[in-house]
């Protein structure tokens, strides 16, 4: 008993001439060392099991993947773009809106291309919002410009549209094909 007594007053001591600082960095030190030394290797065992079943899948499934994740860019392929395009005057259909006349364009830049699309159309307000909604789903899409007024017919709309892409073989103008062009 008399050691308990005395350990006891040797931690009043410390206490009271530095205080409880000291002595929380030292729990904080020692629990973090605690997790050092269990939890970490037990977390280390685990991603290693994770990356043995990923090395283990046969590559067919690794290119299953879907098409917005197989690239850097997060975009999705020149093939889908073009599904994409007709697949958003579909939605327009299937959602009511009557389209007086689309306009669409292709540019490219690079490794990086997309669609632009005007819609003029006319629907009511509903039927508009649920489109644009349905819409969101088509890979690469963005809203350029949205322009609402309304008429006797219903609201009419300007929906504008890009479709951004990946382009799958960018157009390069090789030195050779340059320099035979000039002679």
């Amino acid at each position: 008993m008399k050691r308990f007594a005395d350990w006891r007053w040797y931690l009043d001591v410390f206490v009271l001439r530095y205080g409880w600082w000291p002595l929380s960095g030292a729990a904080v030190l020692l629990l973090s060392l605690l997790l050092w030394l269990v939890w970490l290797p037990a977390q280390e065992t685990r991603v290693q099991s994770a990356l043995q079943e990923l090395s283990a899948q046969p590559e067919s499934a690794l290119e299953r993947r879907s098409v917005q994740t197989a690239n850097a860019l997060n975009l999705p392929l020149e093939t889908m773009a073009n599904e994409g395009v007709q697949g958003i005057l579909l939605l327009a259909k299937k959602h009511g809106l009557s389209i007086a006349q689309a306009d669409y364009k292709r540019r490219e830049s690079g490794h990086i291309g997309r669609w632009q699309l005007q819609l003029p159309v006319t629907a009511s307000y509903p039927q508009i919002r649920r489109f644009i909604r349905a819409a969101r789903d088509i890979p690469g899409l963005s809203m350029d410009e949205l322009g609402l007024r309304g008429g006797e017919t219903g609201v009419e709309a300007r929906l504008s549209f890009s479709i951004w892409f990946e382009v799958e073989k960018p157009i390069e103008k090789s030195i050779e094909t340059a320099m035979e062009g000039g002679a």
